[in-house]
C-alpha cells in the first residue's frame, strides 16, 4: 500500500494509522525553534466516529487509503449479509 508523508495530510484526506482509518478535518503545521516541525491534525475515526487530535513529526509516514464511492440501493439482508443493487 502507498504511504503519505505527514506533510501531505490536508483537509479531506483519508489515511490509515495503527489499524484505524481517519478523515482529516483540520491541518496545522507547527515549527518549533530548533526542534524541527510537527504536523497536528484534527481527525475523525471513520469506524468509531470519535474526533481526536493526532501529531506527527515531519518525517513520519502513514498509509494512504483508496476510497471508492458507489451509488447503490439496499435490497435485503440475510443474517449478517447485506445485499445491494448498483
Amino acid at each position: 500500500m502507498a504511504t503519505l508523508s505527514s506533510n501531505e495530510l490536508r483537509k479531506g484526506i483519508i489515511f490509515a494509522d495503527q489499524g484505524e482509518t481517519y478523515l482529516v478535518l483540520k491541518y496545522d503545521h507547527v515549527t518549533q525553534g530548533r526542534g524541527g516541525t510537527t504536523v497536528k491534525v484534527k481527525v475523525k475515526n471513520l469506524r468509531s466516529k470519535s474526533i481526536t487530535i493526532r501529531s506527527y513529526k515531519g518525517n513520519e509516514t502513514v498509509e494512504s487509503v483508496l476510497i471508492e464511492h458507489l451509488n447503490a440501493q439496499f435490497i435485503y439482508r440475510t443474517d449478517n449479509i447485506y445485499h445491494f443493487m448498483g
